[in-house]
């Protein structure tokens, strides 16, 4: 069987994050950041801002449905 990850997301934010292996890290930048305060904002190379989530092995939740 494959390896899977999987990323709820419910109005824009990801709710649970499913699956992540130990020693594997899933970071998203979300760019759509209106009326996000500046304070938890980080600014990529081009200068755009955005909002970093990480999560890590100990942040997953067990498999969907448990």
């Amino acid at each position: 069987m494959d390896r899977e990850i999987l990323i709820v997301i419910q109005g824009g934010l990801i709710q649970e994050v499913y699956g992540i292996p130990p020693g594997v890290v899933v970071r998203v930048k979300d760019y759509d950041v209106d009326g996000c305060e500046e304070a938890h904002l980080k600014q990529d190379r081009d200068g755009e801002r955005y909002f970093e989530g990480v999560w890590t092995s100990e942040d997953s939740c067990g498999p969907p449905g448990t």
